[in-house]
């Protein structure tokens, strides 16, 4: 036995169903460019340097170690027109990390150039949190 649908509520499902695929898509989009602009930040690439040359977390996390990229989601990433303020999930073979980075802009200069003022790792296991700059 087949459901009869009214062709009005059919089309009206149709939209909303291409809809919803156009605003999730839109939001992964905007969500990988957010991403990729912090990632081309001189202090993200400086961070990165100073977590992944440190003798203790190579010691906790193994070696190698993947860099997940800066977590858009999480609610301590901002940015202000002197400071950004944001954090990077890390992982090895034994453990998972988060790092959290704050730096401050250059004045001055249209690309985003800034210093790294602030860096700190939460690791999972053991779970602490480490301060390297």
């Amino acid at each position: 036995m087949a459901i009869q649908v009214d062709p009005i509520t059919r089309r009206l499902t149709q939209i909303a169903f291409v809809l919803g695929l156009v605003t999730v898509g839109f939001g992964q989009v905007a969500k990988r460019r957010v991403k990729k602009r912090y990632e081309h930040i001189d202090a993200y690439e400086e961070a990165v340097d100073y977590f992944t040359n440190n003798k203790h977390i190579k010691n906790f996390l193994g070696e190698p170690i993947r860099i997940r990229g800066v977590d858009v989601h999480d609610g301590f990433t901002m940015e202000d027109k002197n400071w950004f303020k944001f954090a990077v999930k890390a992982t090895g073979p034994k453990s998972s990390a988060r790092m959290y980075m704050e730096a401050s802009r250059v004045p001055d200069v249209f690309r985003d150039h800034a210093h790294l003022t602030s860096l700190e790792v939460e690791l999972e296991n053991p779970r602490g949190r480490l301060k390297i700059v």
